[in-house]
């Protein structure tokens, strides 16, 4: 699509411009001189060198009728002014706080300007804040006067009284004017005409500029619709970079410049209006590029330069496809891992090619080749930006055959009273086998019975192995349903005998058991929550008399999950 462009003529004038208003109409080039007061931590700097002011210097926050001070802040003035910092807000920055002289002197700020060009058209310009918040008497009214260093006139501005704001506002005044053909040295000169007073004529100066103006200078790329564009690292693109430049040099010189680490630069040999940007030449980043524009008779000096608006190419990072393969030697049941080695920046997109019409967005995945062959895989990784890569492998497979696993189990639903398990071994092609029961206990496969000692769904396992140490599995379920037995004696005799020594129920499917002994009198006499675990008769250590005690045993059985409660007596004989 073709860019539109507006070609504006450019006409040089005298007049003087209106704050707020673009000061020139065509195209700047960088300040030559930015007279910004510096800065500092303390909150007053320096007074300014002999002879650039006639006021009296102070360090007071609200210096009096006729003085001056340069701080960075008039936080500590009163109520009086507005409470400010620099025009630009730079932290530490000063700006030059004024308090008119109650009678009108020569002027309140004078510097002589050095190194501009002969003949050239340029651009004044200061930021100014009346200070005062409610009442002005005399509202500050300044005249700037561009002069030679023998007091000859160029060119002067007077703002008209600058009127009360509604909070601390920074104004921006400025006016045109051209060196004489054989004058480089001007000296900038700013008095008040009006006087001060309480409250009266109270102002802050900061960042007074001088710019060369000139024709206005349009640029754009052509490959984009504005004045940015996007590209990949290593795309290896040609941009190209025009121009207009409106009338007013008779004999124009072009420079275009790039910007590298804060400092614009000239490119070589990019002499002409329009100019080839080529892509590979730049890494990822972002680079600001400008044209550059003055008269060839004083070109090489860079106060006589207006330069364009910026255009911006941003280089994305790159990223860079690699991987590789595992291994291509496989059991034919176990899939080929794709290592991924990809060299990024910032996130990707994965998309895998194995080769075979199957396709994966995985990082690092794993594919099952159906047979053995050469396959022509590749990868390619996109990032967020749309920058992508390709890499590509040719990958041979070679698929070892594996041992078929199959058995067979009986029964397969049974109860813990009947917890024998039958295998049976039908694998074809292994010579080494193994059966994991699902509990535990791993066995070859030529023990052929297993025993479950507790109820459960089991999930049993054949692992077959082949000389070529492939492997497969086969699987099966069999469900050792629960029973629940309560049975408990009535006497029991803690002598020794080794018979009938412990009191305890035999039980079968509980959980969340406990069991309890008491005396007549409700005292606890043993308690525990192990089924396996009974009352041996004793009590501190001292066996209990022959009597008649209670338990109470509490559980949930295994097999609806149902609340029991059993309690009675029993006796203790000797």
């Amino acid at each position: 699509m073709e860019t539109k462009r507006k070609i504006i003529t450019f006409f040089f004038i005298l007049l003087p411009c209106f704050p707020y208003a673009q000061l020139c109409q065509g195209s700047l080039g960088d300040p030559i001189v930015d007279l910004d007061f510096g800065s500092g931590t303390n909150t007053h700097g320096s007074s300014l060198s002999s002879g650039m002011t006639s006021y009296t210097y102070s360090t007071n926050d609200f210096p009096y009728d006729g003085s001056y001070t340069i701080e960075n802040s008039t936080a500590g003035s009163g109520d009086i002014w507005w409470s400010t910092t620099d025009h630009t807000g730079n932290s530490g920055g000063y700006m030059m706080v004024v308090n008119a002289s109650v009678s009108l002197t020569d002027y309140f700020y004078k510097k002589t300007i050095t190194g501009l060009c002969p003949g050239t058209l340029y651009e004044f310009a200061a930021w100014v804040m009346n200070l005062l918040r409610s009442q002005d008497l005399s509202p500050p009214n300044i005249t700037f006067i561009i002069q030679q260093t023998d007091g000859t006139l160029i060119n002067s501005y007077t703002t008209g009284s600058i009127s009360l704001q509604s909070g601390p506002v920074w104004r921006q005044f400025g006016f045109y004017f051209t060196t004489p053909s054989n004058v480089s040295t001007v000296v900038v000169v700013m008095r008040n005409n009006s006087a001060g007073g309480a409250p009266a004529n109270d102002i802050a100066l900061d960042d007074i500029t001088f710019r060369p103006c000139g024709p206005n200078v349009l640029t754009w790329i052509s490959e984009s619709t504005g004045d940015t564009d996007t590209v990949c690292e290593h795309s290896n693109l040609t941009l190209h970079f025009k121009s207009t430049v409106s009338a007013g040099y008779s004999n124009p010189q072009y420079q275009w410049q790039v910007n590298l680490n804060g400092t614009w630069q000239d490119i070589p040999g990019a002499t002409s209006s329009d100019v080839l940007v080529f892509t590979e030449n730049y890494s990822a980043g972002t680079y600001k590029f400008r044209l550059a524009v003055g008269e060839r008779v004083n070109f090489s000096s860079l106060q006589c330069r207006v330069v364009s608006s910026e255009l911006t190419l941003m280089v994305k990072p790159q990223p860079v496809a690699t991987y590789n393969i595992s291994t291509p030697v496989v059991c034919a049941n176990q899939p080929v891992q794709f290592i991924n080695n990809t060299q990024s920046m910032n996130p990707v997109i994965y998309y895998w090619d194995f080769g075979d019409g199957n396709m994966s967005s995985e990082q690092n995945p794993s594919h099952l080749y159906s047979q053995s062959g050469i396959y022509n895989t590749s990868l390619i990784v996109t990032s967020g930006e749309g920058c992508a890569d390709t890499a590509i492998l040719t990958a041979t497979i070679d698929l070892r055959s594996v041992p078929s696993a199959a058995f067979t189990v009986t029964p397969t639903d049974t109860s813990i009273y009947h917890p024998t398990i039958t295998f049976i071994d039908e694998s074809v092609g292994a010579i080494n086998c193994m059966i994991d029961w699902g509990d535990g206990i791993i066995t070859v496969c030529s023990i052929t019975r297993h025993v479950y000692t507790s109820p459960g769904i089991y999930v049993i396992t054949e692992i077959v192995e082949n000389a070529e140490g492939c492997q497969d599995t086969a699987y099966s379920t069999v469900i050792i349903r629960s029973e629940f037995e309560f049975r408990i004696p009535n006497a029991f005799t803690p002598n020794g005998d080794g018979l009938n020594d412990v009191f305890k129920p035999n039980l079968l499917g509980v959980h969340d058991y406990i069991f309890l002994v008491f005396n007549r009198w409700g005292q606890i006499l043993f308690e525990t929550h192990n089924s396996l675990e009974g009352w041996n008769g004793y009590f501190k250590g001292s066996l209990c008399p022959s009597a008649i005690y209670i338990y109470k045993i509490t559980f949930h059985d295994d097999v609806v999950n149902n609340f029991q409660v059993y309690s009675g007596s029993f006796t203790l004989l000797y």
